[in-house]
């Protein structure tokens, strides 16, 4: 029996944060698990800023930290074309989740927080402009974050 791949996409602004560190952890942990072959899993920016680039050093510095290796990962803006390719887009932030509600998106579109057991953070902070504690702090609020995302796949997906 052929299962469908989950799609999901990890959306930010310019994708070199936030977004590919949620990728980074996302696929560690469903590693971890054993999962992965149930997943595609992207990330994107809404911007292009950045587009071409490998994730910002302090966030590589961070994911190291759990051996997550996400240096090899190319910055890429969002393309309408990912409306149809995926069936979850997890946003960092609301400004993210407008911009995937504004686009009329079939699919779910959740805050990545939204997920989390933690209710102290709506958005998850965006550390660009800041120094390594803020990356620190980002680094975590993503891992619950997605240690949440991967339990509600877990559930709701769960073997029959």
């Amino acid at each position: 029996m052929l299962i469908k791949k989950i799609n999901i996409l990890f959306l930010c602004t310019g994708n070199i944060c936030r977004s590919p560190t949620a990728e980074g952890i996302f696929n560690k942990i469903i590693e971890e698990k054993r999962i992965k072959n149930f997943f595609y899993v992207d990330s994107a920016g809404t911007h292009g800023f950045h587009q071409g680039q490998p994730p910002d050093k302090r966030s590589q510095r961070e994911c190291l930290k759990l051996n997550i290796n996400i240096s090899k990962k190319k910055s890429r803006k969002f393309k309408d074309r990912d409306l149809n390719k995926f069936d979850y887009i997890i946003a960092m932030d609301r400004t993210h989740l407008e911009f995937v509600k504004n686009k009329n998106f079939s699919g779910k579109c959740k805050l990545l927080m939204h997920y989390s057991t933690n209710r102290y953070y709506i958005d998850v902070p965006d550390p660009y402009f800041g120094n390594e504690k803020n990356f620190k702090e980002t680094f975590e609020v993503i891992l619950e974050g997605i240690n949440g995302l991967v339990n509600y796949f877990n559930l709701a997906y769960k073997k029959e």
